[in-house]
């Protein structure tokens, strides 16, 4: 409802490989690879390193997409370049790729990044899209996205090595989908968080992109009778006093699905709302502003909560929950927090 209100020689690279810190090895047998993706540069990065991975998500150098692949944490070198020219980085485990590379193209030896499994438990594919400047390597674990990536002109280059089957010793903890923030305030629509969340999430799905917020609440259903159950009440562009200004799932599901893939999972826990992140698809939930108490009035067709507030989750970490919030931006808020505002309703659709 709510603002509701309110050239390297090759004695030189050995030399650097010697000097290089190695992987930390410990009780686990395989450990993490997270992948970021830059619209930038259009580049796909991997490291093993979490402490990496958190400075380029504190950076907000790029969307975090998770773990990749795991990588044993002894075995055959990967190894990591880096072109200043083109701003991008390649791996490989070709020891001739990375010598000439380095020697003789202008690449920066950056030395071993992680391992290939010698056992060939999990295969990473390497495909090549020679239209893209920077960004025109990609490693994946993924047979479906190799063929999808097929299917849009890159080119397939085989098997580059290969992840540990040796998964979950060192269980990830950080996600960030990396969804664009919509405004509902710069849209003049005060009361148009539901539509703003909506429309943040379908296009960051690659939904809907058509529309500006303006338009995108012009579909919205209204309720001539103001039941939130059958349609949003009243107008989200002033406030209207004695209307609930709202939509709840039962109508707002229908209405989104004709954009993009949309589900209803109201009922369920915050463990659900997060595996739904951990899959790729953002959730719209309904919480309460600023994660206050909630405001209880009677209406006609029920109970509500005035000061209730609609967001969209895109992350997650140990103890917190990431938001986009059309309202007050883009946060971190306490798990617990976050949970106690949603339990109020335990509203929340899934958007795929």
């Amino acid at each position: 409802m709510k603002k509701c209100l309110g050239g390297i020689v090759f004695a030189a690279i050995c030399f650097i490989l010697f000097l290089m810190p190695g992987l930390p090895v410990s009780a686990a047998a395989s450990t993490p690879i997270y992948r970021f993706y830059s619209p930038r540069t259009q580049e796909h990065f991997f490291t093993y390193n979490p402490a990496e991975r958190d400075q380029l998500i504190t950076r907000g150098w790029g969307n975090y997409e998770g773990i990749s692949w795991y990588a044993p944490v002894s075995g055959d070198n990967i190894y990591r370049l880096y072109n200043p020219a083109l701003d991008d980085h390649l791996y490989t485990r070709n020891w001739s790729e990375y010598y000439t590379l380095s020697t003789q193209r202008g690449w920066t030896a950056e030395g071993v990044a992680f391992y290939s499994d010698p056992n060939q438990g999990v295969p990473v594919y390497r495909l090549y899209n020679p239209s893209l400047k920077s960004g025109s390597h990609l490693y994946t674990t993924n047979a479906n996205e190799v063929a999808v990536l097929q299917g849009r002109g890159w080119s397939y280059e085989g098997i580059a090595w290969y992840g540990s089957s040796l998964t979950g010793q060192t269980p990830d903890t950080t996600k960030v989908l990396g969804v664009s923030f919509i405004s509902q305030e710069a849209a003049g629509a005060p009361m148009g968080c539901e539509a703003a969340s909506a429309l943040q999430a379908l296009q960051y799905k690659g939904h809907a992109t058509g529309y500006n917020l303006r338009s995108f609440l012009q579909t919205m259903p209204i309720a001539a009778n103001g039941n939130p159950y059958q349609g949003f009440g009243g107008t989200p562009y002033v406030v209207v006093s004695g209307v609930y200004q709202s939509i709840f799932p039962s109508a707002f599901t229908p209405w989104v699905s004709r954009f993009g893939g949309a589900t209803n999972i109201s009922g369920s826990g915050l463990d659900v709302i997060l595996s739904q992140v951990a899959s790729g698809n953002p959730v719209v939930a309904w919480v309460t502003l600023n994660y206050q108490s909630p405001q209880w009035h009677q209406y006609n067709w029920g109970r509500g909560i005035d000061n209730a507030h609609v967001v969209t989750v895109d992350g997650y970490s140990d103890q917190s929950v990431h938001v986009v919030d059309p309202e007050n931006g883009t946060y971190w808020i306490s798990k617990s927090a976050f949970n106690t505002a949603y339990s109020y309703m335990k509203f929340a659709v899934a958007i795929r």
